[in-house]
């Protein structure tokens, strides 16, 4: 008998305790009784200075730990995936794994932070960066922009120590014919050991980016002409950008690695001196740096003849936002505010990007890159504000995502690459029927939304490419 009440008490203790541990654990309190905060983040650079500024503010705030979790790339779609499922998202999180804004509030999974993000806030952020369907929905503030809407321009970099040694001027013509003259220069002078140009075309976004920034220097509707509302890839310009590649690559001025290599590939061997030019964001700038190579500059894409207009549109790609289910709201609003007031700092001291946060607003204004300001005037001057039918009409949100879901899985990046490797023969006719399938599935994506949305939600005629749209025209479009 007295060896069963031992078992019944050895029974209760552990049962008291896994519940004081279960308890524990949704209170978000470690085990010195400090609020725990969990944070996933999936951006480069950002995993540098995080743990820095996240150890000022647990200095400021004893009471507070916050716990990050940086994100492999290998991963973190299905991370993201399965937290959406079961509602375990962390209390505040980089946005990534397909998840926008729009697909977290339609999945209820984060909060507004409205009560953060007032209109005197929002005043202190560059223009862009809480725009409807992108970092805002109905009114309200769900995420705050780590990066300028700028950023994702695409730009050149240049080796300078490899131009120099090889005797050549260190320069970015502004035309194909001068930029291919030089890199048969380089194949030639090395001896056939370096090439001109590398290019990640393994990186999807990379080369559709690229393609398309060029394209537009040609054929300004290129890729969505929004005088009409519709996809336009079978363009004049990127018919011959693509050629523009093939001819690179058959004349031994863009090295047949290309083919096969990553982004972060092709950064480490252009830093190693493989190549006098590359194509790559304004965000690799830093990276180079931390390869060892420092002695780069950066322009202009080249164009067909060194003239056009050739422009992106700005975006909010890279923002924070929070858990609808955070229990911690309070300790997650201060460091936020924390964040606000010095994550920007860290950014413009790496030279990661430019900030969203105006830089008069940010505690420097002097980076560690001394290309900087080269980057950071190429970004402003490529990138634009284009039309946002979600200002129009909210409801083409919905068909946005549901567009997203019907278009093609295979694209841009996949025809360049089969082109370049001879699988695809019809470039022109791939290229019509990508976007035919892109047109018909934005129509049936209106058509599911029953009469809420309809074409001319995506009509602007009165649109100038390369221009900023801004709020005025939308009274007149």
């Amino acid at each position: 008998m007295k060896s069963l009440h031992k078992l019944v008490y050895s029974l209760l203790f552990i049962s008291f305790f896994l519940v004081g541990c279960q308890e524990n654990e949704n209170t978000g309190a470690d085990e010195n009784g400090k609020t725990v905060i969990t944070m996933w983040n999936r951006l480069s650079g950002l995993d540098v200075y995080l743990p820095e500024i996240i150890t000022s503010f647990e200095e400021e705030y004893p009471d507070i730990k916050v716990e990050l979790e940086n994100l492999p790339v290998e991963s973190q779609e299905q991370q993201y995936q399965a937290a959406v499922q079961e509602n375990k998202l962390p209390d505040i999180f980089t946005t990534g794994g397909g998840y926008g804004v729009p697909q977290l509030v339609a999945a209820d999974q984060i909060r507004p932070l409205d009560e953060v993000f007032t209109d005197e806030v929002k005043e202190k952020f560059v223009t862009g960066s809480f725009e409807s369907g992108q970092t805002v929905m109905d009114d309200k503030v769900y995420a705050f922009p780590v990066f300028s809407p700028s950023h994702g321009a695409f730009m050149t970099y240049y080796n300078k120590d490899l131009l120099e040694e090889l005797g050549i001027e260190p320069r970015v013509p502004d035309s194909w014919k001068e930029f291919m003259e030089i890199g048969e220069e380089v194949y030639e002078k090395s001896d056939g050991t370096k090439y001109g140009l590398l290019v990640g075309m393994q990186a999807g976004w990379l080369i559709s980016d690229v393609t398309l920034q060029m394209a537009k220097a040609i054929t300004p509707e290129t890729e969505r002409d929004w005088t009409t509302g519709e996809f336009n890839f079978a363009t004049q310009g990127v018919i011959e950008t693509a050629e523009f590649y093939k001819t690179m690559l058959d004349n031994n001025i863009m090295s047949i690695q290309s083919l096969e290599l990553g982004a972060q590939d092709v950064y480490t061997q252009f830093a190693n001196g493989q190549s006098a030019f590359m194509f790559a964001g304004n965000y690799v700038g830093a990276q180079l740096k931390d390869r060892g190579l420092e002695n780069f500059g950066v322009a202009k894409l080249p164009t067909k003849n060194g003239e056009g207009v050739q422009y992106g549109e700005k975006a909010t790609p890279e923002m924070i936002t929070v858990s609808k289910y955070t229990e911690n709201w309070d300790e997650v609003q201060l460091f936020i505010n924390f964040l606000i007031d010095h994550m920007y700092d860290y950014i413009v001291e790496s030279g990661t990007s430019a900030p969203a946060l105006k830089l008069d607003h940010v505690g420097t204004t002097e980076s560690n890159l001394a290309q900087f300001n080269d980057i950071a005037e190429i970004m402003n001057e490529v990138m634009v504000v284009a039309p946002n039918p979600t200002k129009v009409n909210p409801e083409t949100i919905k068909v946005n995502q549901e567009h997203g879901e019907m278009a093609p899985k295979e694209g841009l990046d996949t025809i360049i690459n089969g082109y370049l490797t001879g699988q695809v023969e019809d470039l022109e006719g791939t290229l019509q029927q990508l976007t035919d399938d892109n047109n018909k599935a934005l129509k049936e994506a209106i058509e599911q939304s029953n009469g809420k949305v309809s074409m001319e939600d995506y009509i602007f005629k009165n649109w100038t490419p390369g221009q900023d749209y801004v709020e005025e025209d939308y009274s007149s479009r």
